[in-house]
């Protein structure tokens, strides 16, 4: 049974820039929570805000007081920075979170979620994650996926995840893992030098029954 530890020691191997499309860097800010930084992807914008998902352990006391955009031109600086954000959705037993940040009437970047669809079917396969290693700016990290695994949180309820050969290093909690330009997981754990990533059918199912359904299905 797997029972995810949250503070990680093997390092991912992440170029001085981003090892991603810019496109998919941009649209993962990262978050300022108290005195420590985390990881977050935009995936949908909608009357005004942001809508982000992150790591719920990143995030479980406070929402982060602010939200920095990086972007090709003001890397490794951040071009933007948002306040104002609150959690709108929990789930505990997958350790991912939905927040919302006002954006007013300025777009910002998004990277869908990968519907049920597009979802990978066959493993292992290739995929990209996105991190603030370290609170660093955001860079990317290739990765081969292993599988689907059936695991929880010490205390929690079981939920799937999928497993890395990488483990990611504290500040890269709660970014995506993103394969044929879709997120398909969030980043919420490591163990024993692999990664976890909160499954795509746990976000997706989870979205839904909270009335986000739209953030996946539009």
């Amino acid at each position: 049974m797997l029972i995810p530890a949250f503070f990680l020691a093997l390092a991912p191997v992440a170029m001085p820039d981003p090892a991603a499309p810019w496109e998919v860097v941009e649209a993962c800010p990262r978050l300022i929570v108290g005195t420590a930084k985390a990881t977050g992807v935009v995936i949908g914008q909608k009357d005004g805000f942001a809508y982000l998902l992150t790591a719920l352990h990143a995030v479980a006391d406070d929402p982060p007081r602010e939200v920095q955009f990086f972007t090709r031109r003001s890397y490794p600086g951040p071009a933007r920075s948002l306040r104002g954000c609150v959690v709108v959705a929990k789930f505990p037993n997958a350790d991912f979170a939905l927040l919302k940040v006002p954006t007013g009437n300025t777009p910002v970047p998004v990277l869908k979620l990968a519907p049920p669809a597009a979802r990978p079917r066959k493993v292992p396969f290739e995929a990209l994650s996105i991190g603030c290693s370290a609170g660093d700016p955001p860079t990317g990290v290739k990765e081969t996926v292993a599988g689907k695994r059936f695991g929880r949180r010490e205390g929690g309820e079981q939920a799937f995840f999928w497993e890395t050969g990488t483990a990611p290093t504290p500040g890269r909690s709660g970014g995506p893992l993103v394969a044929d330009g879709k997120v398909v997981g969030v980043c919420a754990a490591g163990k024993d030098g692999r990664g976890y990533y909160a499954h795509t059918e746990e976000l997706l199912a989870g979205l839904k029954a909270e009335g986000f359904g739209w953030l996946w299905s539009e």
